[in-house]
């Protein structure tokens, strides 16, 4: 259980440092974060990787994977809630300069802005904290058995 236990609280450690790693680069204002950005999903992950810390430390490590589960959804929504703002950000844009000179400019950063890798920290942690929790889950089914 040692191992699942270490896994679980890696899990949740990725979660926290994924929440401040760069989540987008925009042109002008560069590499920003989960947490930078202001939304109230950074905020759940935190609480969510606290709750799955306590979880893992207090030996109920089946229970990890629903604050993974629940990282994971919150992962979702902030990721479909962050395309759609820079969506409506390139159409206010496109709206605003429509024919001048500057809406190319305006269109070229806004297809500038990329994606970065602190999406990716967050789903490992998250995927591991369900990983520890379904596997702990197993391991006790069977320790049952015997």
């Amino acid at each position: 259980m040692k191992e699942i236990k270490a896994l679980a609280l890696a899990g949740a450690a990725l979660l926290v440092f994924g929440v401040f790693t760069p989540i987008a680069s925009v042109p002008i204002m560069g590499d920003i974060s989960l947490f930078t950005n202001g939304t109230i999903g950074a905020v759940l992950l935190i609480l969510l990787a606290l709750a799955a810390t306590w979880l893992a430390l207090t030996e109920r490590l089946h229970a990890v994977a629903w604050p993974g589960g629940a990282a994971l959804a919150v992962l979702a929504l902030s990721y479909y809630l962050f395309e759609r703002k820079i969506g409506a950000m390139e159409a206010h844009v496109g709206h605003r300069l429509a024919g001048r000179l500057l809406r190319q400019l305006a269109e070229m950063s806004g297809e500038t802005v990329q994606v970065q890798w602190g999406w990716l920290v967050m789903a490992l942690g998250a995927v591991l904290l369900v990983c520890a929790g379904l596997l702990a889950a197993r391991k006790s089914r069977d320790f049952e058995r015997v």
